[in-house]
């Protein structure tokens, strides 16, 4: 039985890994750039689609480097390098300001408006 399914998942990457896949991905993105040039697909459509057969095409390589990376050692940790703090020059205030009173009255000591004791 078990050789039966192996057989079978053995087929199947074959048949999405294969030279047939292989030359009706390059027809498939040959399409996809041309609908995207002329403006009748979304680029982030086109982008998704090219991932897609990225993932297709690689799953094999990538499962394979995890399932060798988990039976050797861990890596050891390795701090990140930090960069000295930056020291900032604050801006001084100038002693010309244009704004200075344009909208507060310029004689603060009297007031237009009455106010009883």
């Amino acid at each position: 039985m078990t050789d039966a399914c192996l057989s079978a998942a053995i087929w199947i990457q074959h048949l999405l890994t294969g030279q047939a896949a292989l030359a009706l991905a390059t027809i498939a993105i040959a399409i996809l750039g041309l609908t995207v040039m002329a403006g009748r697909l979304p680029i982030r459509r086109g982008i998704e689609v090219v991932t897609g057969m990225f993932l297709i095409f690689g799953a094999a390589t990538v499962a394979g480097e995890l399932a060798h990376t988990e039976a050797q050692q861990p890596v050891a940790y390795v701090p990140l390098l930090r960069a000295p703090p930056v020291q900032i020059a604050l801006p001084t205030a100038s002693a010309y300001d244009p704004y200075a009173g344009a909208s507060v009255p310029q004689h603060r000591g009297t007031s237009d408006i009455a106010v009883p004791n």
